[in-house]
């Protein structure tokens, strides 16, 4: 049996970058990270039957990939940031008359205390919203909420 490699991860020690499907926007770096949830799941539909109270079947379908970021540092520039481009595939800081979402693909890097490092991509994102939190007596959060259709893990 091969020596496994096992490290703990420290979530300090990551990075993560957004970037537009087709390379628009570019790789974004996500700065001042202060939350990532990362969740794939399919929904399951269950089989039951008369005569029995145990589970006679199962099937899973409908496969996705939530994704929710929080952060506390961006560059306000409307040409460059990340926000722009969720409400608007060219950045111009204004809604766009669309039905088409703009997609995204989230990076997240996660390196081990052994030095493994360990990427999972989440391809075809849709940030459904992105609140803007800016309370009292603390820093502003900017958070992207919303599912990714594929995800991939790979060792960098």
């Amino acid at each position: 049996m091969a020596a496994l490699s096992e490290g703990v991860f420290f979530s300090n020690q990551g990075t993560l970058t957004i970037a537009g499907t087709g390379g628009t926007p570019s790789a974004y770096t996500i700065n001042a990270i202060q939350n990532v949830k990362i969740e794939p799941h399919f929904d399951i539909a269950k089989a039951y039957g008369w005569n029995t109270v145990f589970r006679i079947g199962a099937a899973q379908h409908t496969f996705e990939v939530d994704v929710s970021i929080e952060w506390i540092k961006w560059d306000p520039t409307v040409a460059s940031w990340i926000g722009a481009y969720w409400m608007n595939a060219s950045a111009g800081g204004t809604v766009a008359d669309t039905t088409i979402p703009v997609t995204f693909t989230v990076v997240t890097k996660f390196t081990s205390s052994t030095g493994v490092i360990m990427n999972l991509t989440v391809s075809n994102v849709v940030f459904k919203n992105m609140p803007i939190d800016a309370k009292l007596g603390e820093w502003v959060r900017v958070n992207l909420e919303g599912t990714g259709s594929t995800m991939t893990i790979t060792n960098a």
